[in-house]
């Protein structure tokens, strides 16, 4: 009879193969400083996806995920405080409350010397500290030294909570601040606390060059408890240069925290000479991921350097 009958029906197409991976293996150079750095898509060799573009990126902790750092360093309220002094400290309500190694906070001191304290004003002059020998006291150090701010007219220190409740987050950023003994040094970081879970974030921006006047001013990230007896961090009153990162600090169940370290580029010192094996991810527009294997040589190629001074030596 040739009667025909239709319907309409939806089709879902998903794309749910990751990238087709094709890795090299690297061989990189430190530099007069003992460092080196490889970002994602050196590792890269013509891998593709028949779907999408493809990200690249280094394998990490889950913890890692998102922007590093995760808030941009000039967002939120500007402080003119602390902004434009030198050794000085905000007071600031948290918006929240903040268990910090067992004690609720809502607010807390932000410090131009890069660091906060939910304890006290003291500003923190002038050099990071050991985070366990009882010279901090509730506090967390994100790029601790002497700064200051009031030495640069593009640089300040701001503050901003974020989302709503129960998931808030306070947000704390020094942006681009002058080093007191240096002032062309600049240091940038940020600290991210979050409600409920109480992790706690510390971006360093790192610096490329030795810390002025014979280091006299060394630099502490990390964090410390009530009586600066129990902390933990990556760095401890360092000199040396140091790489952009960001570090998580997770609530453990023996009333410390755990530390995680995350970055975008890989960054390799004198201690990585030799073949390093690391694991690129490839990620394509619907979210699938591949991963594979490379070795990175690092080689370090770079005479000791030599100090001279004239000698007089006087015949008899």
């Amino acid at each position: 009879a040739g009667n025909i009958g239709t319907t309409e029906f939806t089709a879902s197409v998903l794309d749910i193969t990751g990238p087709v991976m094709t890795v090299q293996d690297l061989t990189v150079y430190l530099d007069e400083s003992g460092n080196t750095s490889v970002s994602p898509g050196e590792g890269d060799a013509g891998s593709y996806d028949v779907c999408s573009a493809v990200e690249f990126s280094w394998e990490q902790a889950p913890e890692c995920a998102g922007n590093i750092p995760r808030y941009p360093l000039t967002s939120g309220t500007y402080d003119d405080n602390t902004s434009e002094c030198d050794d000085c400290t905000t007071g600031v309500e948290i918006g929240f409350d903040f268990n910090f190694y067992g004690e609720e906070y809502s607010s807390l001191w932000i410090s131009s010397n890069g660091l906060l304290s939910f304890l006290s004003d003291d500003d923190y002059c002038c050099e990071g500290e050991s985070l366990t020998d009882g010279s901090y006291e509730a506090v967390i150090a994100v790029i601790h030294t002497d700064i200051d701010p009031d030495e640069c007219d593009d640089c300040g220190i701001y503050y901003s909570s974020y989302g709503e409740a129960p998931n808030r987050e306070f947000v704390v950023s020094w942006h681009y601040v002058s080093n007191y003994e240096e002032n062309e040094i600049r240091h940038d970081g940020q600290a991210v606390l979050y409600e409920g879970s109480n992790v706690i974030e510390i971006f360093n921006g790192g610096f490329s060059s030795y810390l002025p006047d014979d280091c006299d001013d060394p630099m502490t990230t990390g964090i410390s408890n009530q009586d600066g007896t129990e902390g933990v961090g990556p760095y401890e009153q360092i000199c040396d240069p140091v790489a952009p990162a960001l570090f998580v600090f997770t609530p453990n169940t023996n009333g410390g925290y755990d530390m995680v370290q995350c970055t975008s580029d890989l960054y390799f010192n004198c201690s990585h000479v030799g073949e390093n094996t690391v694991v690129l991810v490839a990620t394509d527009e619907s979210g699938n991921a591949s991963q594979h294997e490379l070795t990175i040589t690092v080689l370090d190629e770079v005479g000791p350097s030599i100090a001279q001074e004239e000698y007089i030596l006087y015949l008899n």
